[in-house]
């Protein structure tokens, strides 16, 4: 088993127990390591619209963000080459 499926497994654990706050951080983890996982991107999205009580366009305002910040902070393959 490779660590990004243990914090997936432990993401939907806390899940299903409700407590979202502990499934963000586990799904971030998987984000993190997965980081073009759409599996994970969608998992946090759903654990962070449960946590927080929003409507759809809440949750995904913050992700459209969310998304923009991960892209500005990429290197670019430019940067890969040095």
């Amino acid at each position: 088993m490779i660590k990004s499926d243990l914090n997936l497994i432990r993401g939907h654990n806390a899940y299903a127990n409700e407590k979202y706050d502990l499934a963000i951080k586990y799904y971030l983890k998987d984000l993190e390591e997965n980081p073009n996982s759409a599996r994970a991107l969608n998992n946090l999205a759903i654990s962070y619209f449960k946590s927080k009580s929003m409507n759809i366009s809440g949750t995904i305002k913050y992700f459209q963000q969310l998304i923009n910040c991960l892209l500005y902070t990429s290197p670019s393959p430019r940067d890969r080459q040095k």
